[in-house]
C-alpha cells in the first residue's frame, strides 16, 4: 500500500510505499521507474500502520509507525530529486498487491493539503 505524491498520469508520478521490509520512494518518468530512496522498516502481519509523507520544493519526506503509537518526531526517509516538477498533478492513494500471501487493507484518513 502506498501514497501517490504527484500524479500527472500513467508516465509521470511519485510514490511512496511499504513492501513488509522497506519504506521506498518511487518515481516514474516517462518510460522508467526509478527507487529514489529506502529504509529498512520490517512490516508485522496483523499490525496497522501510519504512513505521512510530506513533499518540500523537490524534496520527499516519509516516516511510518504501528498506528497505535506515537508518531515519531523524525522523518524516516529523506530524498531530494532536483529534477521535481509541480506544474499540475494530484496525490492520493494507490494499492498494487503483490501476489504473496493475504492482504487486508483499510484507508482510515487521507488529506491532501497544499501551501500555497
Amino acid at each position: 500500500m502506498g501514497a501517490v505524491l504527484h500524479w500527472e498520469g500513467a508516465r509521470h508520478w511519485y510514490k511512496i510505499y511499504l513492501d513488509g521490509e522497506s519504506l521506498v520512494l518511487i518515481k516514474r518518468d516517462a518510460a522508467q521507474t526509478l527507487q529514489l530512496g529506502s529504509v529498512p522498516f520490517p512490516a508485522q502481519p496483523g499490525i496497522r500502520y501510519s504512513l505521512l509523507a510530506q513533499v518540500r520544493g523537490t524534496v520527499f519526506l516519509a516516516k511510518v509507525w504501528p498506528a497505535d503509537s506515537q508518531e515519531p518526531s523524525g522523518w524516516e526517509l529523506h530524498v531530494a530529486d532536483p529534477s521535481a516538477t509541480w506544474l499540475s498533478g494530484y496525490g492520493g492513494v494507490r494499492m498494487y498487491y503483490l501476489s504473496r500471501g493475504s492482504v487486508t487493507t483499510t484507508v482510515a484518513f487521507f488529506r491532501e493539503t497544499r501551501a500555497t
